[in-house]
């Protein structure tokens, strides 16, 4: 046994032919004009259903039967001759132009065959029996036709009117599947059969902004695993008001980033962690562009001072500096961002081997246990990509860039770089590379 493929083919605006003119041909050309295609009718003579139909423009007729290539442009064809021959003929001039052809009544002609059909708005349901027995699929196309009313037309309606809305307010494929099944299985249908389409939608309304309002942060995210740059913080700070911030260190990706939040959250938190220890350049900037952008900042800073700090352990900057990041970033970083869900930076994979195989989108755990989404916009982007768009945004950049450094933190640990192809050549004198917040969560 083989089954035929079913489809339903968009014929809007397709070029389609049927050959002959009885009650057969009849049915067809109203099918396929009803489903928009552009209908041309070969037939020496037409039934009166046909020629009105041909008067009132809505369809071509070619007065003439068959001839060989008469297929030639179309789409598809459809034959209602009960000559064999003629089946034959078009059958053969069709599989060698690639068009899709049936011959009514003529199982060995056709390429592909119809369903008894019914229709309830845009809802249809085809029935096929694979050609064995047209007749047992109309008694139950009649049975179905008695069990499913005009009501389940008015249904998908209304589910069509609400598709686009809810793509966007559930953008998890999984969540969302879900809520189209609680749909269908709720009492809308009986709303719509008390002849209340109104009291109907209101109720699918509902049920979508339940859905909504039960999404987890993981379903907002599970569609954006792709995206970066500014379109990966629009799909995110619009589709979910979770508590978000941006930690910067007013470094040109930083800034970059910062100014893309900043259209669609401008009151988004930007934490910069104030060690004690920073260029005074740095300072400056970043209470200028606070200024200037209006920042929400969040100046953190470590629970000892600088000379409590060198005061207890000596200036760990030179003995310990792992020991050092951790107490003057880490440590502070990580209790801060207890308070959020989202934490986005302006990491690249291009500024360190150790960043190389960063995600724009990745879910980490932090020391707590508290799980985060950390959202990386530019992982893929390149320095050039980064001054382009300082540069196309008229953003005056952080001044030491122009004294030759290329990865700008503490002052005692920072220099130019001594590896023209390692930009954070110039931290820590070489000795490491990271300070430690990109790396004590850990990623899932």
């Amino acid at each position: 046994m083989s089954w035929r493929y079913p489809v339903f083919l968009d014929v809007r605006r397709r070029k389609c032919l049927v050959a002959g003119a009885g009650w057969s041909a009849v049915a067809r050309v109203q099918g396929l004009v009803e489903a928009g295609a552009e209908v041309t009718l070969l037939a020496s003579g037409a039934t009166a259903e046909l020629r009105e139909m041909a008067v009132a423009g809505r369809i071509h007729w070619v007065r003439r039967d068959y001839q060989p290539g008469d297929l030639a442009g179309y789409f598809l064809a459809i034959s209602t001759y009960q000559e064999r021959f003629r089946n034959q003929a078009m059958w053969e001039e069709a599989q060698r132009a690639n068009v899709l052809f049936n011959a009514v009544d003529d199982p060995a002609h056709c390429g592909f065959t119809f369903g008894a059909v019914v229709r309830r708005g845009d809802l249809q349901i085809a029935i096929s029996t694979n050609g064995r027995c047209p007749a047992l699929g109309v008694r139950l196309k009649q049975r179905l036709e008695r069990e499913i009313g005009p009501e389940f037309g008015q249904l998908t309606a209304l589910l069509g009117e609400l598709r686009r809305q809810i793509i966007h307010r559930i953008p998890a494929c999984s969540r969302r599947k879900r809520l189209w099944y609680k749909l269908v299985d709720s009492d809308v249908l009986d709303w719509i059969r008390a002849g209340q389409p109104a009291r109907a939608r209101k109720r699918m309304l509902a049920l979508v902004s339940e859905e909504e309002s039960d999404m987890r942060l993981d379903d907002v995210m599970e569609p954006f695993q792709t995206l970066d740059g500014d379109l990966l913080l629009r799909r995110v700070l619009e589709l979910t008001d979770r508590p978000a911030c941006v930690t910067c260190s007013f470094q040109a990706e930083d800034v970059a980033v910062v100014h893309m939040a900043l259209r669609y959250r401008p009151s988004i938190p930007v934490l910069f962690l104030d060690t004690g220890y920073h260029f005074p350049e740095t300072l400056t900037y970043r209470d200028r562009l606070a200024k200037s952008w209006n920042l929400n900042l969040v100046n953190i800073r470590p629970s000892a001072s600088v000379p409590e700090q060198e005061a207890a352990f000596g200036r760990l900057h030179e003995t310990d500096p792992g020991r050092c990041c951790a107490l003057r970033k880490v440590e502070p970083l990580m209790k801060a961002l207890e308070s959020y869900d989202i934490w986005i930076t302006g990491l690249r994979r291009e500024q360190s081997p150790t960043r190389a195989q960063l995600q724009p989108v990745e879910r980490h755990v932090l020391p707590s246990g508290k799980t985060v989404w950390k959202l990386n916009p530019l992982a893929a982007w390149k320095w050039n990509e980064v001054w382009s768009y300082l540069a196309v945004h008229e953003i005056a950049a952080l001044p030491l860039y122009a004294q030759g450094y290329t990865s700008i933190g503490c002052a005692p640990c920072t220099g130019v770089p001594t590896d023209a192809g390692n930009p954070r050549s110039g931290r820590w004198g070489g000795r490491k590379l990271e300070c430690g917040i990109h790396t004590v969560s850990e990623k899932l």
